[in-house]
């Protein structure tokens, strides 16, 4: 059985790794009177006899679940992750890259490849499938994620303006 965990991105940048919830918070301003959502992730504190868990806020853009899964260097692999892998079409092997996201129609975690048309205009998806049968730890590496790509591309934005 795989193991249920959850990571995301706090506002100063920093991934934590657990349970994931949601917590509601009161706020009175001027503003805003009521209730709103946070999203947290349940970070696991062993203290000597006991642990406790402590909630950590995170962006819900960047919530990712742990795919049970892991590369070829032992790195876990969660939703989000962009991910090189070799393709092996009538032997011949090509590299691709894909992002790993749960497939609601396929109930399971999928690598998708973006197809382009001569023009770089965007055509159908193709889509990998990755479970314990099929994955061999040779052929994936986590390079990267798309919410750091978006942030790098925002400050890139930000640098030209």
């Amino acid at each position: 059985m795989r193991e249920i965990k959850f990571r995301g991105q706090t506002k100063d940048k920093k991934w934590v790794y657990g349970y994931y919830g949601k917590k509601q918070r009161k706020c009175s301003s001027i503003y805003f009177n009521g209730m709103y959502d946070v999203h947290c992730i349940m970070e696991e504190v062993i203290n000597g006899d006991y642990s406790y868990f402590n909630d950590i806020e995170v962006i819900p853009k960047t919530v990712g679940q742990f795919t049970g899964l892991k590369d070829k260097n032992d790195k876990e692999i969660y939703e989000g992750d962009i991910v090189k892998f070799t393709n092996e079409i009538d032997e011949i092997y090509k590299i691709e890259i894909g992002v790993c996201k749960y497939e609601q129609c396929e109930c399971n975690f999928v690598l998708i490849r973006e197809n382009r048309n001569a023009d770089n205009s965007c055509c159908l998806d193709t889509i990998y499938l990755i479970s314990n049968e099929v994955f061999s730890k040779v052929n994936y590496e986590v390079i990267g994620n798309v919410h750091e790509i978006q942030a790098e591309l925002e400050e890139i934005e930000e640098d030209i303006e």
